[in-house]
């Protein structure tokens, strides 16, 4: 953890990871939501160099003897955005494990039962895990030829109230999620969150929402696993998609969708080819390949979906 948020410019010398607070992270984000509205009125300057530095004293930064950043591009936003959502993912991990235990109860078990979800390994030859091994397979893109996947293993996921909260619009596909190593305790605690409501904050692609892709490689490419630390996780969900509202271009969607529609699909010029029913789930499809190209004025590459209701989504 220590590692990552350093690469980050984190300073937890100043703040030790596991102190920042929940509402400090929230001031993060309302100090951030500023500089975004300074960027997207064409503010700069002293006001956007003030802005920049109400930021770095919410979330401490270690800079060095260099100058302090400032933030300029909604490419560093979404760092930022990132670093966010990691401390409060960190944040979860450092209670869960902070929490007292009966001296007689071994610690991974009381960590696994404090998350409240049931992990269960899948057996190597079972055809479950030979049709999700292909997928990842098949599904790698073309354009994401710097590394290669081997699979290591496969968990079944359940986390305890998804399931009775799930809201079941239609069109439910199961689709890939990646995220840092640092993110894991809090997202299998807590479920896949989306940065607080009350701050308007843009940057991502589509708005403010959880981010799923079809093609296997878009999102392992969100796990940062380097030649180094070569290990990531993958989160494969049942996403309940309903009527999508189908852009091709780059369009911030930052209040709500339009109404009628419970998702937005990002459409791409290359996709799967093939889906698997019965994988995990009675309902979903799981996207196969090979993957194909289509002559599309695409904004995209590659497709992504995005709901906006962390109830649409189920671990699997």
């Amino acid at each position: 953890m220590e590692e990552v948020m350093k690469e980050m410019n984190y300073d937890s010398k100043r703040t030790p990871l596991g102190n920042l607070t929940t509402s400090q992270i929230h001031a993060g984000y309302a100090a951030l939501s500023e500089i975004v509205q300074l960027l997207n009125s064409g503010g700069k300057g002293s006001a956007l160099v003030n802005a920049c530095n109400n930021f770095y004293t919410k979330i401490p930064h270690d800079f060095g003897r260099k100058t302090p950043t400032i933030i300029t591009t909604l490419e560093e936003i979404q760092e930022k955005l990132k670093m966010l959502e990691a401390l409060g993912n960190i944040n979860v991990a450092m209670n869960l494990m902070d929490e007292r235990m009966d001296i007689d109860e071994d610690p991974l078990d009381k960590y696994y039962k404090k998350l409240k979800c049931h992990l269960t390994l899948l057996d190597h030859s079972s055809e479950e895990f030979a049709i999700i091994e292909n997928c990842i397979q098949t599904t790698h893109g073309p354009t994401h030829n710097s590394y290669s996947m081997t699979v290591i293993d496969i968990f079944s996921c359940r986390r305890e109230l998804e399931s009775a909260s799930f809201l079941n619009y239609g069109n439910v596909m199961l689709l890939w999620h990646g995220s840092r190593l640092t993110n894991w305790l809090g997202i299998l605690k807590e479920g896949l969150q989306i940065a607080p409501r009350k701050e308007l904050i843009t940057g991502s692609l589509f708005g403010k929402g959880i981010y799923f892709a079809d093609v296997s490689s878009k999102s392992a490419n969100y796990c940062k696993a380097t030649k180094k630390n070569d290990e990531g996780l993958l989160l494969l969900c049942e996403v309940s998609l309903g009527q999508q509202l189908c852009l091709y271009e780059n369009e911030n969607i930052n209040l709500q969708l339009p109404e009628g529609y419970h998702s937005v699909a990002g459409i791409g010029s290359i996709k799967p080819s093939t889906y698997h029913l019965g994988v995990l789930s009675t309902e979903a499809k799981l996207p196969g390949g090979p993957l194909i190209e289509e002559n599309m004025d695409c904004y995209l590459k590659y497709n992504e979906y995005v709901v906006y209701n962390p109830k649409q989504v189920k671990m699997r």
